[in-house]
């Protein structure tokens, strides 16, 4: 790998930090294990990528958001049923 330093080939430059390549990538674990609270050793397989499948769930058509208006009157929504129930607390107080 290559280091930092004064490059007299550039002119007094820099040298730029080799990246390494995929090959010297560290590989990921495809098990984890752990421990509980009470001691017993559990694990936690972990997917491959390459072999999920990367289709939504049985019976789910599409994936929705709310619109930005939608969420906006959601949340006023929310929020005058909140202060509603706090001036109802606030009357029997």
């Amino acid at each position: 790998m290559a280091t930092s330093g004064p490059n007299s080939a550039i002119g007094g430059g820099y040298e730029v930090p080799a990246v390494p390549s995929f090959e010297e990538l560290p590989q990921l674990p495809d098990r984890v294990d752990y421990s509980t609270r009470l001691g017993h050793r559990r694990h936690v397989d972990i997917p491959i990528p390459e072999h999920l499948k990367h289709a939504l769930p049985a019976g789910v058509q599409h994936v929705g958001f709310l619109l930005p208006l939608e969420f906006l009157i959601s949340v006023f929504i929310s929020f005058a049923f909140l202060w509603n129930i706090l001036g109802l607390i606030s009357f029997y107080l």
